[in-house]
């Protein structure tokens, strides 16, 4: 279930579910949370939220004691010597950066200034992020990597601690809890959009992190949550660059009502609560047109039929990338448009098996090339584009088909996944597949509008239940999952107008 709070109808909302409303209250109130909170980086966009500071001012006002972690070591200072002169008791912990690494070191620091049983360290917030807003041809890889560093990949680390922190405790017979964890979302988290594609993928991954948390960690009695700040949040860095926004309160938020857990039922936010069915069985299935599609056939079909009313004078080619063993969704599609007539790149990763594939659509009558890949990075995905476009030149040819296949499944339980699980998964899962896109997107481009299908090239990624929520094993393979929809959304809607449509 997702309940969520937008512009409007705040009112009727709320007489509606006021069952749900005095739920979020106990959870953001009535606890005695001790706050571990992740800062912002400095150079964060304007429009972006400005940091964790105004949470910690609501619960240290409350009377928690507050652990403040950011990379600008003045930052936390100076916020721990404002909380601290007003009565509160706050402590700073900066750090080098939201590695995995120097995540743990400062969780130890942490549980050293608030030892049990004094202290009981039994909430954390996550509010790290990094906000991208470029057109997609102007996103570079360092862009993607950067934003999946900070809105993922640290998010599993910080996460990873505070569920192991939070297993040392006692079940509150009160609360019935062990420990709440907060990841603040935006916008972004639900959809794509023109210029967010990598900051919408960020985002969806973390979504789905907290799904699959929840998911796992609710019958420990530790609870997850998700709460989407929908609009421009008041702080110094917008009065100084939008000070027409700043001064409008009609046009922002403010961030200490944010902070004021009374005040929630008022702002413009979105506190997702997820419950979700049965575990999923860990099948693949691909999601098109909002339909699961359970087996290779079907989704062959409705490849097909996506296209099918794309005509040309000039061959048309199909690219697919990610061919696993030769029996996989991808090999089966590109059997299928060779059968249609259809040119056929084959793209993956095992030589062997992209050249028995391109022989056996030859000996078949087929037009296939393989062409091997050392790994799905940037570069080499830029490589064999080029190799791809030389063998099929216009206009003798025209690329307008695409199918990303490409992927990593990892299934763990939350605590043995690995930062190098996460790292796996993000890089095939979504740096690739901005690469992957990068290519597409340049090359429909340059076609011309076919008719009647008014189309100039049509893009296809292939996803899975994961795609659309997170579950018990699932905490890595949903975060990129839900990224590679992110990026799908964020296309879709941005080149869309020019006849490119994004599947």
């Amino acid at each position: 279930m997702e309940t969520r709070w937008n512009h409007g109808a705040v009112n009727d909302f709320l007489k509606t579910y006021t069952a749900l409303v005095l739920w979020v209250l106990i959870l953001c109130v009535i606890e005695r949370l001790l706050l571990g909170c992740g800062g912002r980086r400095l150079e964060l966009d304007t429009l972006r939220r400005p940091g964790s500071r105004f949470w910690n001012r609501g619960f240290s006002s409350a009377g928690y004691s507050v652990a403040l972690v950011a990379r600008g070591a003045e930052t936390v200072k100076n916020l721990a010597q404002e909380l601290n002169s007003g009565g509160g008791e706050a402590a700073p912990f900066s750090v080098d950066t939201y590695s995995s690494e120097d995540i743990s070191a400062v969780w130890k620091s942490i549980r050293n200034q608030y030892p049990a049983p004094k202290y009981t360290i039994d909430a954390a917030v996550y509010n790290i992020g990094q906000g991208v807003w470029k057109p997609f041809l102007d996103v570079t890889p360092e862009d993607i990597r950067l934003s999946l560093e900070l809105n993922v990949e640290a998010a599993f680390a910080f996460s990873r601690e505070a569920i192991l922190t939070f297993k040392e405790n006692k079940v509150s017979e009160d609360k019935g809890k062990r420990g709440t964890l907060i990841f603040t979302g935006a916008t972004a988290s639900l959809r794509g959009n023109t210029t967010t594609s990598v900051f919408a993928a960020g985002k969806f991954g973390l979504r789905a992190l907290s799904q699959s948390l929840n998911k796992e960690f609710g019958k420990e009695n530790i609870h997850v949550a998700h709460a989407i700040i929908d609009g421009v949040i008041l702080s110094d860095r917008l009065s100084a660059a939008r000070p027409e926004v700043a001064d409008n309160a009609n046009a922002r938020l403010s961030p200490n009502s944010i902070a004021e857990p009374f005040s929630i039922g008022l702002q413009h936010v979105n506190l997702e609560v997820t419950k979700l069915g049965p575990p999923a069985s860990i099948t693949e299935r691909i999601r098109i047109d909002d339909k699961l599609l359970r087996t290779s056939y079907e989704v062959e079909t409705k490849l097909k039929a996506i296209i099918a009313s794309m005509s040309s004078p000039a061959r048309k080619v199909l690219v697919v990338i990610g061919l696993g063993t030769g029996k996989s969704t991808g090999a089966a599609v590109a059997r299928r448009f060779s059968q249609d007539g259809y040119s056929v790149a084959l793209i993956g990763r095992r030589p062997e098996v992209v050249a028995e594939l391109a022989d056996e659509l030859n000996v078949a009558g087929g037009d296939a090339s393989p062409f091997p890949a050392e790994s799905y990075s940037s570069q080499d995905i830029n490589t064999v584009w080029a190799s791809i476009r030389t063998k099929y030149p216009a206009p003798k040819y025209v690329i307008n088909t695409a199918v990303f296949n490409a992927g990593q499944s990892i299934w763990k339980p939350f605590l043995e996944v690995t930062p190098e699980d996460v790292r796996l998964s993000l890089g095939s899962n979504v740096e690739a597949a901005f690469a992957f896109a990068r290519e597409v997107i340049l090359t429909f481009k340059e076609n011309e509008i076919e008719e009647p299908a008014g189309k100039r090239g049509t893009l296809i990624f292939t996803g899975a239940t994961a795609s659309i929520r997170g579950n018990v094993v699932t905490s890595v393979f949903s975060a990129g999952k839900h990224g590679l929809r992110a990026l799908a959304q964020s296309l879709a809607k941005e080149f869309g107008k020019q006849n490119i449509h994004v599947r």
